[in-house]
């Protein structure tokens, strides 16, 4: 499935099966703390900003390669600090999820009208469109997979 598939459409329909009652197979994250989250992801992506690299250098080849696999993010790993600079969005969860899918439309559309973009991720280092995009698909299909909306993993 390519990217814009799984964002068009994979990821309304993921959404539309979590509310307020979702309970996290693992972790600490409400729904909504989860859906704030991944709004700041995509926030993170859009922006070129210089942003702190925390791996070690002789360290991202193996972190980019990772990446890029199909393997899934682990279970419980530390959000990166540079989430904590982004607020908390007002609203219940259907606003939160409709803001989600507008700011997913806007990144699509972004990275289409600018594909020599580029941004700085705190964990993976400077990551070009592709990176994002694939950054983003395991990032939402590891919260979905939390919040057990992927029925098979």
């Amino acid at each position: 499935m390519d990217y814009n598939t799984f964002f068009t459409r994979e990821v309304p329909e993921l959404l539309s099966k979590l509310d307020n009652m979702a309970v996290a197979r693992w972790g600490s994250m409400k729904v909504d703390e989860m859906l704030d989250h991944l709004l700041a992801g995509i926030a993170i992506s859009l922006k070129d900003v210089d942003r702190k690299i925390t791996t070690p250098e002789d360290k991202l080849p193996a972190f980019r390669q990772f990446l890029m696999s199909d393997r899934p993010f682990g279970k419980n790993l530390p959000k990166p600090a540079a989430f904590d600079d982004y607020p908390k969005k007002n609203g219940d969860i259907n606003t939160k999820k409709m803001q989600l899918m507008k700011e997913v439309m806007n990144m699509l559309s972004y990275f289409e009208k600018h594909p020599d973009h580029s941004a700085i991720h705190s964990s993976f280092g400077r990551l070009n469109v592709t990176g994002w995009k694939h950054l983003h698909k395991k990032h939402f299909t590891h919260h979905f997979n939390q919040f057990g909306v992927l029925k098979n993993n």
